[in-house]
């Protein structure tokens, strides 16, 4: 939640950017539900104040605070296969898993199937390259919209009823690769926007990685011209992490649904909202869906309080939704002996 102070200051970046149509701007934002943050508010999103060429204004809709965790960006072509798609979806979903975000462009092909496999813990957030009140392409605004819902981000550098242009394309993706620790193409032509977002990628200094694909198989060529040019090559989440030089296993945010790694709760949290929230969730699956019913609060709210609980040791996200982990029983002295 951007502070008074911020907001008042994105209004007046937005006064000075856009003249006489500022008004309008604002009142169409707030119509929108569209919020505004500047590189001078807190909550601005760190990784882009370092890349080179920073957005002076970013609008967004959704859960902005999900950008302090790190991210991944996941990237491909728009007519991808099959074999594509599912490849792209297992990552992302493995690597929301972990507690890391995944980024894209909430394209057709890859992109969606990345965001779609990121929702259930809401760690996604799209770059678009238009404005967020008429989200492109117009087939995707129940997934952007679903985004939010769940506790997801949309983020442009333009305003909320811009048109997409084709240079919006090359310009949002340096926002996508500036955002995330690393850029995974799971299919890419020899021309595809994907290679353009990699290229930005290594501009920024951030890692480039490549799924291989058949070497008949033109969708595939841009990857593996990826590899030999020194990409690291990707068959599974552990393959990114491993590349990244990073133990996903030994991260604050990371294997939060492993038995192993998450710890038992000896006692009920101390906070009254996680009490309350733990309250929502069974012993048996229970859906996001039906919690939200139960204590009434948006995904947005939800999400990063379950996130605490998993770190907890209270609650484990599976398949489908959450399950309540039993209390820790703490023998007795005698009981020791």
């Amino acid at each position: 939640m951007l502070s008074q102070r911020d907001a008042h200051a994105a209004e007046s970046s937005a006064m000075k950017r856009y003249g006489r149509q500022a008004d309008a701007l604002l009142e169409l934002c707030r119509e929108c539900d569209v919020q505004m943050v500047t590189p001078e508010a807190d909550e601005f999103p760190e990784p882009l104040r370092h890349i080179p060429d920073p957005p002076a204004l970013l609008f967004f809709r959704g859960n902005l605070e999900q950008l302090q965790r790190p991210a991944i960006a996941v990237v491909g072509a728009r007519r991808c296969t099959h074999l594509g798609r599912e490849v792209a979806a297992t990552l992302a979903a493995e690597i929301s898993a972990k507690g890391w975000v995944v980024t894209s462009g909430l394209a057709r092909g890859v992109d969606a199937a990345a965001h779609r496999a990121a929702l259930p813990l809401g760690l996604t957030a799209a770059v678009l390259g238009g404005g967020l009140a008429r989200p492109y392409p117009a087939a995707h605004r129940t997934l952007a919209n679903e985004m939010v819902q769940r506790g997801g981000l949309l983020l442009s550098e333009y305003p909320p009823f811009a048109s997409p242009r084709p240079y919006h394309f090359p310009e949002r993706n340096r926002l996508i690769s500036g955002l995330s620790r690393a850029v995974v193409v799971v299919e890419a032509g020899e021309r595809s926007g994907s290679l353009i977002t990699a290229r930005m990628a290594l501009e920024q200094g951030r890692d480039v990685m490549a799924v291989p694909g058949p070497v008949s198989s033109p969708i595939s060529r841009g990857c593996h011209r990826l590899i030999k040019q020194g990409a690291a090559l990707i068959e599974t989440a552990s393959d990114v992490f491993e590349a990244l030089g990073v133990d996903a296993a030994d991260s604050s945010d990371a294997d939060r649904g492993r038995d192993d790694a998450v710890p038992q709760p000896v006692s009920e949290p101390s906070d009254h909202a996680l009490a309350k929230l733990l309250g929502a969730v069974g012993s048996a699956l229970t859906t996001l869906d039906q919690i939200m019913a139960t204590v009434g609060m948006p995904a947005q709210r939800i999400i990063p309080q379950l996130v605490e609980l998993e770190l907890g040791g209270f609650v484990q996200q599976v398949p489908g939704g959450y399950i309540r982990r039993p209390l820790q029983v703490t023998p007795s002295p005698h009981q020791r002996g």
